[in-house]
């Protein structure tokens, strides 16, 4: 269940004014290093007038709800006011009046790790990122900087036969599928990459309805090793009965790059496709940017047919945005993809990993 901002706010305000903590996961990386996404924080109400610089606190302004660093403090018209930044920003403040904080971080709970942020050597580093803005960017900067380094050697090693074997045998062999849960909508939609698009219209809260979604016409199939997601690919049922294309469609599909090569993206194109199936379709197509490579490759090994842009909808036309010659868009008779597969033996890989096979 998604609960709105407002009644967070409102439930919020009524724990920490009768004393209590209150306990809750973070997202996003404004707080970089200092609150990692992800992190576990612990809330604990405090009197406005005893925040000091440096401490992280939690309030809420213009609708929003903040967990970013108390930097400096000022009287405009008489009000008391706040400035809050978070560690990893340089431009972007947010001035709140001070009746708007509700309460300060008291621990963050990353990594395995517990940070109490308002003591001993955790405090004086607070006050380091209150005193340099730009400090956690250039950290941030540095970490990219090796992690892209990483990602290139990564894509080299995945390329090699002997890499990709190893990462069948001893990750693609333990991964189970399943279909998503409102429980996964914040991490599907990260991986996915809506919560990157800039203002997106609360992603998060988009996926979550479509994962609830009753009518069976549209699904989200995830790949999950060790509690962690590391795929996941979308369905849909086609709603245009005069489209000459298939019934059903492949919409968005990723698999994290540092779990690529172990199978994992052929997995979910076979419990796409079982789930389709299930759900009374014939053929199962899709739509892959041109310059995807590896995603077409995999989608093609699955749906072998291509489609020209007048059979794939008779009412398309290009715009600036959709440009036919930079997709490729292909389909296939679902049952006929499964029986190729399984003649070569492929489903012998991803039987009992999941709930969609038909075992």
């Amino acid at each position: 269940m998604i609960v709105p901002k407002d009644m967070f706010i409102d439930l919020a305000k009524e724990v920490l004014g009768k004393g209590g903590l209150l306990r809750f996961k973070v997202h996003g990386s404004s707080m970089y290093p200092s609150v990692r996404n992800g992190a576990t924080i612990i809330v604990r109400s405090v009197e406005p007038t005893d925040v000091r610089i440096g401490d992280i606190v939690f309030a809420y302004c213009n609708g929003r709800v903040l967990v970013h660093r108390m930097v400096d403090r000022f009287t405009r018209d008489g009000v008391p006011m706040f400035i809050l930044r978070g560690d990893c920003s340089i431009a972007s403040i947010n001035m709140v009046p001070q009746q708007n904080v509700l309460g300060h971080v008291v621990n963050v709970a990353q990594k395995g790790s517990q940070i109490r942020p308002n003591q001993g050597l955790h405090r004086i580093a607070g006050l380091s990122w209150a005193t340099f803005p730009g400090l956690g960017q250039m950290i941030k900067k540095i970490r990219n900087l090796f992690v892209n380094l990483g990602l290139v050697s990564l894509a080299t090693a995945q390329n090699c036969k002997l890499y990709r074997g190893v990462m069948k045998k001893f990750i693609g062999r333990r991964v189970t599928y399943r279909v998503a849960t409102q429980m996964d909508a914040h991490e599907v939609a990260r991986l996915l990459g809506h919560c990157n698009i800039p203002e997106p219209p609360e992603p998060v809260s988009t996926m979550a309805r479509k994962i609830e979604g009753r009518d069976g016409s549209f699904f989200v199939l995830i790949a999950v090793f060790q509690d962690k997601i590391v795929g996941a690919i979308t369905i849909q049922k086609s709603h245009d009965a005069n489209a000459s294309g298939p019934d059903w469609w492949i919409g968005e599909f990723r698999v994290r790059v540092r779990y690529r090569g172990a199978g994992i993206g052929r997995g979910l194109i076979i419990k796409a496709g079982y789930k389709a199936l299930r759900e009374g379709a014939q053929q199962l197509g899709g739509d892959v940017l041109r310059t995807k490579q590896d995603v077409v490759d995999m989608c093609m090994t699955f749906n072998g047919e291509h489609m020209s842009p007048v059979d794939y909808h008779t009412g398309s036309q290009e715009t600036e945005y959709y440009k036919f010659d930079q997709h490729v868009i292909f389909y296939r008779s679902i049952q006929e993809g499964l029986e190729q597969l399984d003649i070569s033996g492929v489903l012998d890989h991803y039987r009992g990993t999941g709930c969609l096979t038909p075992d």
